[in-house]
């Protein structure tokens, strides 16, 4: 064989080579187990009443143990989260929350993204009456029915068997979005499933002074109530990531 026809064939090897193949980096996922997640609100003083989450059982069967302090009659302390039972089996709570969660490195949580949106009429506390006004009058879940927050990063993170981390993202109520940051704890239990934990608080003012609620419904609240603290307790699940994530 000639040097000609020797580089003809070597070109023609060439052609018909396979392509090298392409890595995908495949973010892993997770989603919320609605059944057995919590979303939940509490301000202080809630005098009795001013607190409420996404599992009905929590304050229906008489779960929480006010306890505090008891002017006129009323319990002004306390927190009546405490002695709440996980939620599970036979306690299960409604289909309010649709929570999901990506990242690319879960040892450093790299290219972490995450949403969770709540349905705003799932949220029930011990009288009906003010369940019913909260929802009817101040946060009109007829015409905003969800409460979403968005992420957009991780800072102060401490890495190991318990993530902590400050979460910074922003929060949207009542039609209009602003940011906040929420100290974030998180853990994998023995089946892999994700266990978040975030809250934050802000003063209760801003319903009104940044997410535009009427005062007018708030009422004595405005000079009463010292602090609003939102909440999540996530179960998440790890899910197949969609074809399209690369």
């Amino acid at each position: 064989m000639n040097r000609r026809s020797a580089w003809w064939c070597a070109a023609l090897a060439w052609m018909w080579l396979p392509p090298p193949a392409i890595t995908q980096r495949v973010p892993a996922r997770w989603t919320a187990d609605a059944s057995v997640s919590r979303a939940w609100y509490l301000i202080r003083p809630h005098y009795g009443h001013l607190y409420g989450s996404t599992c009905r059982a929590d304050y229906e069967e008489g779960a929480a143990e006010l306890g505090g302090k008891v002017e006129y009659g009323i319990h002004s302390g306390g927190d009546p989260r405490h002695g709440l039972r996980p939620p599970g089996t036979g306690h299960a709570c409604s289909p309010a929350i649709q929570a999901e969660l990506t990242a690319m490195d879960t040892a450093r949580w790299t290219d972490l993204r995450a949403t969770i949106v709540v349905r705003l009429d799932y949220i029930v506390g011990p009288s009906k009456r003010r369940d019913d006004h909260m929802k009817d009058q101040i946060i009109k879940t007829h015409l905003h029915p969800v409460a979403r927050f968005t992420l957009d990063s991780l800072t102060s993170l401490q890495a190991g068997d318990t993530v902590r981390a400050i979460a910074v993202g922003t929060f949207e109520l009542y039609g209009t979005a602003r940011p906040v940051s929420t100290p974030v704890v998180a853990w994998f239990d023995s089946t892999g499933d994700l266990f978040v934990n975030a809250e934050f608080t802000v003063p209760p003012r801003v319903l009104v002074t940044e997410y535009g609620v009427s005062r007018m419904w708030i009422g004595l609240g405005w000079y009463m109530w010292k602090a609003l603290t939102i909440g999540v307790d996530l179960r998440l699940r790890r899910t197949p990531a969609s074809s399209g994530t690369q």
